[in-house]
């Protein structure tokens, strides 16, 4: 019987558990805890190292040792699938929201949503997280008031030729490029500035796995906009889908995750605040999306999702009716099946799923 890990970060300052690590049958979808670990602080985001021997988390918070900073968190995978702690590094700024390690797993990128800026880091032999390397805060205002009058970056991550660190920054509607040494992991210098529509607030970016376009997910204006990179190397936008059904003329709502199936086939979204998950055919000839339907999530706030590796299950951290509720994909139309009635989890941020011997 095949198996997986299953690690869930939540938000410890609203009831949280922190990290949560599940043990997941891969023929059934179901979940059976293994720890919490309650001491771990505002694990909002998490990443897995490409040999899956480590965990990083950011610490979601304002002040560290008396600064106005974050923290990133490094953790080992046990023989049976749980973690245990092995350093943390100030991020040089407040909230960090999202972290990602480039292709090689050797660099870790952190993005600062409440210090505006974004770090590096070389991760070490052991898996612990090194000496920051570089960072840099990008100046200049926004484009309107709130979450919009200055730099909040919220997606960090390499183009999938690793030549690049792109950043989403919702504050300022950008999407930018930062040429980068995958050696050492310092920035050297700022290339492309893609400027998205005016108040959209960009917060997710994925890139087609052949690097060819890339798609970004608006915040602020429940819109998934896709990109294609021209011969001249220019990017360029070629197509905007709303995240919403037809149907729906106005909603507060605000998109929040984005992930590829495993098969590539298609795309998903889920949206807060009309509580559904949203998911696309993707045209390999076209470099474009089709809407295939919508679902409701089975719970309020869907923040993030995830896939295990065979691309059978979507698991989703319903982050405000403090569950995961686990779905079956149909593997022709892309249909997540609801399964169950969801597990109990306090104020979920974040899901991954490993692959497990």
């Amino acid at each position: 019987m095949h198996r997986y890990k299953v690690y869930v970060g939540s938000y410890t300052s609203n009831g949280g558990k922190g990290i949560s690590v599940y043990d997941m049958d891969g023929v059934t979808g179901e979940l059976r805890l293994i720890r919490s670990h309650p001491g771990v602080v505002n694990p909002s985001y998490l990443a897995l190292s490409p040999d899956r021997k480590n965990l990083y988390a950011v610490n979601e918070v304002s002040a560290y040792y008396g600064q106005p900073d974050g923290s990133v968190s490094a953790f080992a995978i046990g023989a049976d699938g749980d973690v245990g702690f092995l350093n943390q590094r100030s991020t040089s700024g407040g909230s960090p929201c999202h972290l990602a390690l480039d292709r090689t797993g050797k660099i870790l990128l952190v993005a600062n949503y409440g210090g505006g800026g974004i770090a590096t880091f070389a991760v070490q032999g052991d898996g612990k997280i090194g000496p920051q390397v570089s960072c840099k805060t990008p100046h200049g205002l926004g484009t309107g008031t709130g979450r919009q009058a200055g730099p909040h970056p919220h997606c960090i991550g390499t183009d999938p030729g690793n030549k690049n660190i792109w950043v989403a920054d919702l504050g300022l509607d950008q999407i930018t490029q930062h040429a980068f040494d995958p050696d050492s992991g310092e920035i050297r210098s700022d290339g492309t500035t893609l400027d998205m529509p005016a108040g959209s607030g960009p917060r997710q970016f994925i890139f087609h796995p052949s690097g060819e376009a890339l798609f970004v997910l608006h915040e602020l204006k429940s819109l998934l906009t896709v990109w294609r990179l021209g011969d001249d190397g220019q990017w360029r936008l070629s197509q905007s889908l709303s995240s919403l059904p037809e149907d729906v003329i106005s909603a507060e709502n605000y998109p929040s995750g984005l992930a590829w199936h495993p098969s590539g086939k298609f795309l998903y979204l889920s949206n807060r605040g009309h509580d559904s998950l949203a998911w696309f055919e993707f045209d390999r000839d076209t470099v474009s999306l089709k809407l295939r339907g919508h679902v409701p999530a089975c719970g309020r706030f869907p923040r993030h999702f995830a896939f295990d590796p065979s691309g059978t299950f979507l698991l989703v951290a319903n982050q405000k009716s403090d569950a995961v509720a686990t779905f079956r994909i149909d593997v022709e139309s892309g249909r997540p099946v609801l399964l169950g009635e969801g597990l109990e989890v306090a104020t979920p941020a974040c899901i991954l799923i490993s692959d497990w011997p």
